[in-house]
């Protein structure tokens, strides 16, 4: 989704159902005991979705004349995006978070992390109800530094991952923003909307979900990177009437050189059912 002073603007993605995922949607639709429209009002469908995984992937329709398309769009549009859903039991959507956020932990639920680290914590304040913006900065020498980055949690990650079925090693350098999550009315997403939203969840400790987003980033004196996380987006929501469980949706579009293209579509659905499966296991 792009911004501009006035209004949200949608690129459209051609989404296609992997694996068992369009038998089972249409499976809860045609439920003859199923009386309800909110699929999460059907204790069969919560019950599908604790075990399994709805999975996408998909290309970004991309319209080189769009005035709020960017340069990485146009240049991405032909590396497939991977939407996943799930639900995630035995945790709230914050535990969930923290969970994600902690660099130490990420090898409880990847195997093929070989490591994650903190490189620059811009600010951490997930819960924060303060209205000053004013944060600080700290660094590997232990420096800070104010700055101006609003509410939630933003850092520089460093990490190295090893690709399945190869010998070889991706290091990739992210940027990564968690904040409460804002679902602003389609009828008014007008960015002075947009922006009283916020402040409404960041001022509501009750929030039902948060958002976390991902994106590669370089040095200007760096080459062109081999792999490039364009985007990581995971979305955490609650579940009326099951307080300990979360709703979690995953978009992934990940660009690696490194992976010859037969291969491709072959790890990315590994990865995604390994992640849901693995995150499942260490909330038990």
């Amino acid at each position: 989704t792009s911004t501009s002073s006035s209004s949200f603007h949608i690129l459209p993605v051609d989404w296609k159902p992997e694996g068992s995922t369009k038998k089972w949607l249409r499976q809860q639709h045609s439920n003859k005991h199923n009386t309800t429209t909110d699929p999460y009002n059907n204790p069969s469908w919560i019950k599908l979705l604790e075990e399994q995984v709805l999975i996408y992937s998909g290309k970004i329709q991309t319209n080189p004349n769009h005035p709020f398309v960017s340069s990485s769009f146009q240049k991405n549009d032909n590396t497939t995006i991977y939407k996943a859903c799930g639900i995630i039991p035995n945790t709230t959507p914050l535990s969930l978070l923290e969970l994600l956020l902690d660099s130490n932990r990420v090898g409880e639920y990847n195997a093929y992390s070989l490591g994650r680290t903190d490189e620059v914590v811009f600010h951490d304040f997930i819960n924060n109800n303060d209205d000053e913006d004013v944060v600080t900065a700290s660094n590997s020498d232990d420096e800070t530094i104010p700055l101006f980055c609003g509410k939630g949690t933003t850092k520089i990650v460093c990490s190295e991952t090893k690709i399945p079925f190869t010998n070889q090693k991706v290091f990739l350098r992210n940027i990564t923003h968690a904040r409460k999550l804002v679902v602003p009315n389609a009828e008014r997403s007008t960015k002075q909307d947009y922006d009283n939203a916020t402040k409404d969840a960041t001022n509501n400790y009750n929030s039902n979900g948060y958002i976390i987003v991902s994106r590669s980033i370089t040095s200007p004196l760096q080459k062109k990177q081999q792999n490039e996380i364009v985007w990581g987006i995971n979305v955490l929501q609650s579940i009326p009437n099951y307080p300990n469980k979360t709703i979690l949706t995953s978009v992934s579009q990940v660009k690696s050189n490194m992976v010859p293209g037969f291969m491709a579509h072959q790890i990315g659905m590994m990865g995604v059912v390994d992640f849901f499966k693995n995150v499942r296991s260490v909330v038990v």
